[in-house]
């Protein structure tokens, strides 16, 4: 089924490609992550494809016309087809769900950005000098130096989707500054087509493609390349290029920032687990004036907690269901490696805002009373919700509480009936291996846990409902809510909340 929200951003981006010949990656990609919340890795492989299927058309526009140089294209690809395999062989020993594959992307997606927004803004400049200055170049070192930019372009298009486009055109105008423009757009267009089918092979391979996305953007771009094409003649190109720019470098600087801010994030949190137990560490974060955040202390869940006060807008809306997931997993093992520290009440502490902000906790508990809820007054319903959340927190804190080689890991996600499945692995010290997948449902911007499955098979809410049913029949629901917080204050040694 065609999403009309994707079908109007490929309209959207395809009137720009056909009005300016640019601006299909280094648009395309950064709308999925940034408007859509789409995964980088799921943004680049499916974009990829869109490529392909959009420069396919284009390069049979230019093979008729003879205007693509197949000696260029070759070149290009010679370089190109083996940087992309060997990229994507890289690729592959990544969790392209996780951080790391996501700090690598974002890092080059930006960077091809930038690059791309300066080539639209002095490239006809930089390419006016150059060609009234420099004749024909040695042939060979020509050849060579192809070779070497195909490299280039299939490192960078493989990793961000950016770079075949405007990128590659500037390179070929530096090593073929005789070559008619008409066959130099031809011939990266036409080298552009197994570049981006390849590399969107090889992301299809690894799980990286979402083929409902690609369909309706396919369906609003072809149309928007058409209407584009017609009012390329009308509308000044100059000013549409440096609109199109200054469109990606705020787009660039935007997921520069979000990289960034991120990797403090992550070095202040390391920084913290490195301390030793006599150390003493304040925080202090600087706006316009120095603002004291957390004094000198000792307490190290103190400054966990501090630091996740700071990182929280980071990851407010995780952008796929394995967001959710990835983050609640480094939050566990954070906290596991730290356990003898932090203690049973230190954990939990720590992992009650992550649990909060990762499970549809108001969701689980309706589902876990069952047919009663219906009956409970709005504030019966606040207080069982809010024992719901101390209580699946406090389990939490209990159930990891020390760290001995564990591997947490997102594995995939797949499309279900009420969202999205996240499927992932916890590996034992002992190297054995449970299955446990999430059911995740979208909530505004970001996805929540609704339910979690054992061995793709128990339910956890199927399990507290089964659990409840005794409780509610004999005590009511205030009996549970009592029992919830007592359970919850025996595993974490505090005292209870007034109800």
């Amino acid at each position: 089924m065609i999403d009309p929200l994707y079908s109007l951003s490929g309209f959207a981006v395809g009137l720009l490609v056909g009005m300016t010949g640019v601006g299909g990656g280094s648009l395309m990609t950064p709308i999925l992550i940034l408007l859509f919340g789409v995964h980088p890795a799921t943004a680049v492989g499916t974009d990829l494809l869109y490529a392909a299927a959009t420069k396919t058309g284009g390069s049979l526009v230019h093979g008729l016309a003879r205007s693509i140089d197949w000696t260029v294209v070759r070149r290009l690809a010679t370089g190109s087809i083996p940087a992309t395999i060997a990229t994507l062989s890289a690729l592959s020993h990544f969790n392209l769900s996780g951080d790391a594959a996501r700090n690598l992307i974002t890092l080059v997606l930006s960077v091809a950005l930038f690059a791309t927004a300066f080539v639209l803004v002095f490239g006809n400049p930089i390419v006016t000098a150059y060609r009234t200055r420099v004749g024909e170049l040695d042939p060979q070192r020509t050849a060579r130096n192809t070779i070497l930019v195909g490299i280039v372009l299939g490192t960078l298009v493989s990793i961000s989707s950016v770079g075949a486009g405007a990128l590659g055109v500037i390179a070929l105008i530096m090593l073929y500054p005789r070559l008619p423009m008409a066959k130099i757009v031809g011939s990266d267009i036409a080298h552009a087509v197994p570049l981006t089918l390849i590399a969107g092979a090889g992301h299809w391979m690894m799980g990286s493609v979402d083929w409902h996305i690609m369909g309706s953007l396919l369906a609003g771009s072809l149309p928007g390349i058409f209407v584009g094409s017609y009012f390329a003649i009308r509308v000044p190109e100059r000013a549409l290029k440096l609109v199109l720019a200054t469109t990606l470098f705020v787009v660039a600087s935007r997921i520069a920032y979000d990289y960034f801010a991120y990797k403090a994030a992550a070095w202040g949190s390391t920084f913290v687990n490195h301390l030793e137990p006599l150390d003493y560490v304040a925080l202090v974060t600087y706006d316009v004036k120095p603002t004291v955040r957390m004094d000198f202390t000792r307490n190290k869940a103190e400054m966990q907690q501090t630091l996740s006060m700071l990182s929280y807008p980071l990851h407010a809306a995780p952008s796929t269901g394995g967001d959710t997931v990835q983050g609640l997993y480094d939050a566990l093992l954070s906290t596991m490696k730290n356990g003898r520290i932090l203690g049973q009440s230190g954990r939990f502490t720590q992992l009650e805002p992550v649990i909060r902000r990762s499970f549809d906790i108001a969701s689980m508990a309706r589902l876990s009373v069952g047919s009663s809820w219906a009956s409970l007054t709005e504030g019966q319903r606040q207080q069982m919700t809010e024992s719901y959340g101390r209580y699946i927190s406090a389990i939490y804190a209990d159930r990891f509480d020390s760290y001995a080689g564990q591997k947490l890991e997102v594995t995939g996600e797949q499309p279900a009936v009420s969202g999205v499945m996240v499927k992932s692995q916890i590996i034992k010290a002992n190297g054995e291996a449970v299955k446990v997948d999430y059911m995740m449902r979208r909530n505004g911007d970001s996805w929540l846990i609704s339910d979690i499955y054992l061995d793709s098979a128990i339910s956890e809410v199927a399990t507290r409902r089964s659990e409840f049913a005794a409780i509610l029949k004999t005590q009511g629901i205030d009996g549970l809510i009592a029992a919830l917080n007592r359970k919850a204050d025996i595993l974490t040694a505090t005292t209870a909340k007034a109800s």
